[in-house]
Formats: structure tokens, C-alpha cells, sequence
């Protein structure tokens, strides 16, 4: 699989629920996940006073984290790293100009079905955190 893509959407009762204090039974340990998000954007979010807005952002930025998680993975880290260079490209056959896979963060709007892309500069996150997930190595 050359691409990957991540979609999330507005209007989104996962992550409006994670923005509640609330116990949610057995889709609690789905939901802490999201609440994870929400703790790590927690400065950027409290910056945005309209509720709407903010769980619109809320929305984006768990699709960039989920993004990230994909890129943590150790069958993508290998894949990416046997399609790193043209040279290894080439050794596995590979048609594409570029490592693979690709991830892509998109949300969609219900409201008037529209599918944006997100911009996640996923190089930048990965070439800062690969000290801590083995990223590329």
C-alpha cells in the first residue's frame, strides 16, 4: 500500500464526548486516547474561544496525532526505511519517486461534504521524536 490516509470529520461525538468529564463505560480506553490529544494541544486549544472552532481544531489535531501514530508503527518504519533513497527504491522495485507509505491527514465536513487536507509536516515531527520511537533508523 503506497498511501495511507487518515480521515476524520467535524461534527465528530468521539471527540466532542473526550472533550467531557464524563465516564463512558467501555469506550472509555478509546476515548482516553483522544482525551491524550486534547492534553498535548491543551495551550493551543484554550486559546480558541468558540466552542464550534475549538472542537473543529480538536478534530484536526487528533487526525495529525493519528497520523503520527501510523508513522510510529514498526511495519511502516520498515517499509519507509527499504524505500528511503532512490537507490533502495530500486532494490525493491519500487515505481515511486518517494518513500512509502505515505500518510496523509484529511477531514471531512458533514455539513456541506467536503474532504479537506490537513497539513501535519509530519517530516519535521518525525525527524524530531525519532530519538524516542526508533523513526527510520
Amino acid at each position: 500500500m503506497q498511501c495511507r490516509i487518515v480521515c476524520g470529520h467535524y461534527d465528530c461525538g468521539a471527540v466532542r464526548n473526550a472533550g467531557c468529564v464524563q465516564d463512558i463505560g467501555l469506550l472509555e480506553c478509546w476515548i482516553s486516547q483522544i482525551r491524550d490529544v486534547a492534553r498535548i494541544h491543551d495551550e493551543e486549544l484554550r486559546t480558541i474561544s468558540d466552542d464550534e472552532q475549538r472542537h473543529r481544531r480538536f478534530v484536526e489535531l487528533n487526525v495529525i496525532e493519528q497520523c503520527r501514530n501510523v508513522f510510529k508503527q514498526a511495519c511502516v518504519q520498515k517499509t519507509r526505511k527499504a524505500t528511503a533513497t532512490p537507490e533502495s527504491r530500486r532494490d525493491v522495485g519500487s515505481k515511486y519517486d518517494f518513500a512509502t507509505p505515505r500518510v496523509h491527514a484529511m477531514v471531512l465536513d458533514p455539513a456541506n461534504g467536503i474532504m479537506q487536507k490537513l497539513d501535519g509536516d509530519f517530516k519535521k515531527n518525525l525527524e524530531a521524536f525519532k530519538h524516542i520511537y526508533g523513526l527510520e533508523r
